[in-house]
């Protein structure tokens, strides 16, 4: 490239001894760089093994440390609730999984109520039957939502019309044509 410039003899030396310092000092520093990287990487790596997660996932939640269920024979639901409460607040469980994981482990006459609960919480929203129906009809394909995920979409849809509409369940092979 010297020569294209037309420098010759000493301006061509040190214009090439310029280049490989300028290349030299762009290697180190992205060598530097680099290191930085992999240092912040290993920091987090750290820092996340010093904290224990709990992760998102309620049933990792209920793996690393299984809250005691409701037994409606011999607990009080009241005093279940509080002890449920004070118990998911020690394990440090994120509030917006609480009720995901009180659903596992209620049993009997309980989940019931909750089961009944959820749908009246439901109704004001229109997501009866007729709600999930319209859905299940309107849906369209987002910009940012792939097949699959519309296809499980739309079979939820349709599962959630037909649990609260009340009819006989249809057989899983008619399910599974959607």
């Amino acid at each position: 490239m010297g020569k294209e410039l037309g420098l010759t003899g000493k301006d061509l030396f040190t214009f090439a001894q310029d280049r490989d310092k300028a290349a030299r000092n762009e290697r180190r520093r992205q060598r530097e760089h680099q290191k930085e990287l992999e240092l912040e990487v290993k920091k987090a790596a750290e820092e996340a093994k010093a904290k224990p997660s709990l992760g998102n996932d309620v049933y990792s939640i209920l793996k690393k440390s299984p809250v005691p269920s409701f037994d409606d024979k011999v607990d009080d639901i009241e005093c279940y609730f509080k002890r449920f409460e004070r118990y998911a607040e020690a394990m440090q469980y994120p509030k917006d999984k609480m009720v995901a994981l009180l659903s596992t482990v209620l049993t009997g006459k309980a989940l019931n109520v909750y089961s009944r609960l959820s749908e009246a919480l439901l109704k004001p929203y229109v997501l009866n039957a007729n709600g999930f129906c319209r859905k299940f009809r309107n849906s369209k394909l987002d910009s940012d939502e792939t097949y699959s995920q519309f296809i499980g979409k739309l079979s939820g849809y349709l599962k959630r019309w037909i649990d609260l509409s009340g009819v006989e369940k249809l057989t899983v092979n008619s399910l599974n044509l959607l």
